[in-house]
């Protein structure tokens, strides 16, 4: 049976639909811990935070809509591909452009963000997945399904969309997870191995949030919901 929505990928977005595909993420991320702390515990930045990853995959990577069939959007992932610069390892500097976003944040969560949280990111994330790995491998920035869509395999279309290209060269997929047992859970299901090393950051009220690795071989697809 065909699939209620569609999937493609978009090189450039109006202004309306980049605010489609940030509502999705906000919708999507509502109740969650990660986004919460990264957002300073302001709802309203929610939207904008998923935005630097969608910003950057125009930029840099690959970024693929799920649609129904008048055009709304119902999922977003980003993607990076073993032939464009990994957001940690541009050589142009960072990737994603925080400008639009840190000022928008309280003034200490702003200070956390450029003292702390980044430096941290750089120091540790590459020690999950390291350099070779990251660059040869298609790596999922971000995955959002807009909350009536759930369940409904909107994210499985989103990663096949890359695991097909990636198992033509042979390619394996990767990501950051938060270090969840439902976050966990969902990537699991999706296809990914998530390895038991997690890397811990401290939010700005000192939380501790960690992060986990996902791998996937996409010569060995694993069933969805």
């Amino acid at each position: 049976m065909p699939l209620p929505f569609s999937v493609r990928r978009v090189t450039e977005v109006t202004a309306a639909e980049l605010e489609s595909a940030k509502a999705v993420c906000a919708s999507a991320f509502k109740d969650d811990p990660f986004t919460n702390i990264l957002a300073g515990g302001d709802s309203t930045l929610f939207g904008e935070f998923h935005g630097l990853s969608i910003n950057a995959g125009l930029r840099g990577g690959q970024v693929y809509f799920a649609e129904k069939d008048n055009g709304e959007i119902i999922g977003v992932a980003v993607w990076f591909g073993p032939e464009e610069a990994h957001p940690l390892d541009s050589s142009d500097g960072p990737m994603i452009d925080l400008a639009p976003f840190l000022p928008k944040l309280r003034p200490e969560v702003h200070e956390w963000w450029v003292n702390v949280y980044l430096p941290d990111c750089e120091r540790l994330l590459p020690e999950q997945l390291a350099a070779k790995t990251r660059l040869g491998a298609w790596h999922l920035q971000d995955i959002a399904t807009a909350p009536d869509h759930q369940r409904k395999g909107v994210a499985r279309a989103l990663i096949d969309a890359v695991k097909e290209q990636a198992a033509e060269n042979g390619r394996i997929l990767t990501t950051h997870i938060p270090t969840s047992e439902l976050r966990i859970a969902i990537f699991k299901k999706l296809g990914f191995e998530v390895g038991e090393d997690t890397v811990a950051f401290h939010s700005v009220d000192r939380r501790r949030f960690d992060l986990s690795a996902g791998t996937m071989s996409p010569a060995e697809p694993k069933g969805l919901d």
